[in-house]
C-alpha cells in the first residue's frame, strides 16, 4: 500500500496544478481529509459511508485516490488563487464543496491510473532500506555519546549549573521583559521590571525547558516548550488558557499584527517545520493552522522585518510575504551545510546574521538581500592562548547580537560586549570631502598645466599613500570605503576628468598619466560604517541575549547571560551622555520569593559587609 511520500509523485502525473503546488501543501491537504476521524467535514453522510466501504475493500489507497479527485474535481478553485495563504484555505474548504459522491467516486478510479504495484514495491523498499541506514547510524551515534560519559566521570558527576534558555521583552511600551531557566531539574519562568531593576520567579513549573515566547496582548504570552507544546498563557492568574501540540519541539515564535487587528503567530520546530497560525487569541485555541516543511535541520530564529518574514534554518534563510506567506527567496549564508544561523537581529538597515562558532557578523539588505556590511570583533578581543586552541568552542564566538538605528551590540562566548556606532551616509560623498571639493578649481586643461614629469609622479605617489592610510572607521561596507582626499588631490582628479573630456589633447598627456586609472568613488547612497565604542567584561559564561525594552526613562538594553545565578547576570544598559561615551550599566537584583528581597551579588555582598558598623567593646564589659 502506497503511504504519504507516495502522494507526491502522483500530483505531477495526473494534475496539471503541479506548478501551482508543493509536496508540503498536498501533505497538508491529505492531512485535511480525515474521512475516518471527524464526520462533519463532508457535507453529506452518503459520501463518507460510501470512501468508507471502498476503503474496507481496497485499503488505504483509496485515500490517495480520492484526495487526488478532490484536486481534480476543485483544480478551477485553486487555480484562481493568487497567493499561498488563499490556496491553502480554498483547499481546506474543498472537502465541505463535495456534494455528489458519485462523481467523485467515478473520478477517483475512473479518471486516471494509479501507479504500478511493482514500482511501489520497488519504491518501499528503497525507503525501507534507507530508514534502516537511518536507524542504524542513529544507534552508532548514541554508542558513542554513552562511551563519551563513562568516560567523562568529571562531566558525568559534577551538578549542572542554573541556565537561561531564552528572554523575550513583552509589549513594545512596556518595562517588563520575561526568560526561562532550569533551576534544581525545575523549569521556571522570570519576570523583569527594568524601572524597578528587578526580576522575580513566576509562581508554577513546567515539565519541560520553554524554548521561546512572543507577547500576545494585554497579560498572554505565547510559549514554546522543548516537547512540541504551544501554551496561552496568562501572567496575570499565571495560569494556561490553551495548549495545542505541535509536530516537534518548538524553538522559535514571532507573532504579525494585521492592520485589521488580526494577529497571525508563526511557529518554527526542531524537525524545520514553519507553521502558521491564523487569527490568534489568547483566550481560546486557534482552529487555522499551516504548516511548511523548510528543511531537517531546526527552525532556529524567525524574524519579522516590515512586510517580510526571515526564518534561518540551519545555515540558509528563507524570506516570505507576511500577509500572502508566498515565498520571495531562499538565501544561502555558508557554503558548508555543517553551518547553522546562531542570531538573526533586524534593524532599520536590514538584518545582522552570524554562524555558530564565528567571530564574525553580516549585514543583508531587505530589497537586494545582498550583504551591505561586515564586521569582526576578533581584532578587539584578546588573542586565544594555546590551550584554547584544543576547545571545541571559540571563546570568542558570537553568541547574541541586537541592533538598532544607532548602535550595534554584540555578546560573546567568554562574556564580552562589544558595542558599536551605526554611521550612516546619506550623501554620495563624505561631508568633509564634499567642501574639499567645493574648494577646488572646477577644471584645467592638460595642455596647460607645465607640471614636470618628476613632479607628477611624485605627487601621484603622495597621494597613493595618502589614499591607504588608517581610517577611524573601523569596519566598513561592502562597496569601496570613501577615500579622505587633500586639495592637491582634487585638482589632480580635475586634470583627469579634464584630459578625459578633451578628446583634442588627450594623445598629448604624459606617458606617466596614460597608464594611470582614475580613483573613482564607488556609490555610498545609503552606505554603513560601523564605530567601535566600548569593549566589557561582563561575565565568564556567554551572553545569551540582548533585549529593547522602553521605561520611563526612555528606551535601555538588557543584556542576559547564559549563567543565571552568577554575578551581573542581567544588567541594564542605558544611554546617559550621547555626546560621548553613552553606555553604562548596572544589576538587576533576583528577588527572593519568600520575603521579596534582592538577592545582591557576592562583590555587593561583601561591601554591605564593611560597612556595617562593629560591636562596641564596652557593651561587652557592661
Amino acid at each position: 500500500m502506497p503511504r504519504a511520500y507516495e502522494f507526491g509523485t502522483l500530483i505531477p502525473n495526473h494534475t496539471p496544478i503541479k506548478q501551482y503546488i508543493q509536496w508540503t501543501l498536498a501533505r497538508y491537504f491529505l492531512s485535511s481529509v480525515e474521512f475516518f476521524q471527524q464526520s462533519n467535514q463532508l457535507s453529506r453522510c452518503e459520501t463518507l459511508l460510501r470512501i468508507w466501504d471502498v476503503f474496507l475493500l481496497e485499503g488505504e489507497k483509496v485515500l490517495f485516490r480520492v484526495a487526488i479527485a478532490l484536486l481534480l474535481q476543485q483544480q478551477d478553485v485553486l487555480l484562481r488563487q493568487s497567493d499561498t495563504l488563499a490556496f491553502w484555505k480554498s483547499m481546506k474548504i474543498a472537502v465541505s464543496l463535495v456534494y455528489d459522491y458519485e462523481e467523485l467516486l467515478s473520478i477517483a478510479f475512473n479518471g486516471f491510473k494509479m501507479v504500478k504495484r511493482k514500482e511501489l514495491k520497488s519504491r518501499r523498499e528503497a525507503k525501507m532500506r534507507e530508514l534502516e541506514k537511518r536507524h542504524q547510524l542513529s544507534c552508532a551515534l548514541d554508542e558513542l555519546k554513552a562511551k563519551g560519559q563513562v568516560n567523562n566521570i568529571s562531566g558525568r558527576d559534577a551538578p549542572q549549573s542554573p541556565r537561561t534558555f531564552f528572554a523575550s521583552a513583552l509589549d513594545e511600551s512596556s518595562p517588563c521583559f520575561i526568560m526561562s531557566c532550569a533551576e534544581n531539574d525545575s523549569y521556571v519562568l522570570k519576570l523583569g521590571n527594568t524601572d524597578e531593576n528587578v526580576y522575580y520567579a513566576i509562581e508554577g513549573q513546567f515539565d519541560a525547558p520553554i524554548m521561546c515566547a512572543a507577547w500576545i496582548k494585554d497579560s498572554h504570552i505565547l510559549l514554546g516548550s522543548a516537547k512540541g507544546y504551544l501554551y496561552a498563557y496568562d501572567i496575570g492568574p499565571k495560569q494556561k488558557t490553551w495548549e495545542i501540540k505541535m509536530s516537534g519541539g518548538i524553538t522559535a515564535i514571532a507573532i504579525d499584527r494585521q492592520r485589521n487587528g488580526t494577529k497571525h503567530a508563526f511557529v518554527g520546530t526542531a524537525n524545520g517545520i514553519l507553521s502558521l497560525i491564523v487569527d490568534l487569541a489568547g483566550e481560546t485555541a486557534p482552529r487555522d493552522l499551516y504548516s511548511q516543511t523548510l528543511g531537517f535541520i531546526a527552525v532556529s530564529f524567525i524574524s519579522i522585518i516590515d512586510t517580510q518574514l526571515w526564518c534561518a534554518c540551519g545555515c540558509v534563510l528563507e524570506v516570505f510575504d507576511v500577509t500572502t506567506f508566498d515565498h520571495i527567496r531562499k538565501i544561502t549564508v555558508s557554503e558548508n551545510p555543517l553551518d547553522s544561523i546562531c542570531s538573526l537581529a533586524p534593524c532599520s538597515n536590514g538584518v545582522w546574521i552570524s554562524l555558530v562558532g564565528k567571530t564574525s557578523l553580516k549585514l543583508l539588505s531587505t530589497s537586494t538581500f545582498e550583504p551591505t556590511c561586515y564586521c569582526d570583533i576578533s581584532r578587539y578581543l584578546p588573542s586565544r592562548g594555546s590551550n584554547a586552541l584544543l576547545e571545541s568552542e571559540n571563546p570568542d564566538r558570537v553568541t547574541a547580537v541586537l541592533a538598532n538605528d544607532s548602535y550595534l551590540f554584540i555578546g560573546t562566548g567568554s562574556g564580552i560586549v562589544c558595542i558599536y556606532k551605526t554611521l550612516k551616509w546619506k550623501n554620495s560623498t563624505l561631508p568633509h570631502v564634499k567642501k574639499l571639493q567645493t574648494s577646488t578649481r572646477h577644471s584645467i586643461n592638460i595642455s596647460e598645466c607645465k607640471t614636470s614629469p618628476k613632479i607628477l609622479s611624485r605627487s601621484l605617489h603622495r597621494l597613493t599613500s595618502k589614499g591607504e592610510g588608517d581610517s577611524d572607521i573601523d569596519e566598513v561596507p561592502c562597496n569601496p570605503a570613501p577615500e579622505i582626499r587633500s586639495p592637491s588631490s582634487g585638482s589632480q582628479d580635475a586634470i583627469n576628468f579634464s584630459s578625459c573630456t578633451d578628446t583634442t589633447v588627450e594623445d598629448e598627456k604624459p606617458t606617466l598619466l596614460k597608464g594611470a586609472v582614475p580613483r573613482m568613488r564607488g556609490p555610498l547612497v545609503n552606505s554603513l560604517n560601523l564605530l567601535f565604542s566600548i569593549k566589557s567584561q561582563i561575565t565568564e559564561s556567554p551572553i545569551r541575549a540582548f533585549l529593547q525594552v522602553t521605561n520611563k526613562q526612555g528606551n535601555c538594553i538588557v543584556s542576559i547571560s547564559q549563567r543565571s545565578n552568577e554575578d551581573d547576570a542581567v544588567l541594564k544598559w542605558v544611554q546617559k551622555n550621547k555626546g560621548g561615551c553613552p553606555w553604562t550599566n548596572e544589576p538587576m537584583f533576583e528577588l527572593c520569593l519568600k520575603d521579596s528581597t534582592p538577592i545582591l551579588p557576592g562583590y555587593l555582598k561583601s561591601a554591605t559587609l564593611r560597612k556595617i558598623p562593629s560591636v562596641d567593646s564596652t557593651f561587652h564589659l557592661q
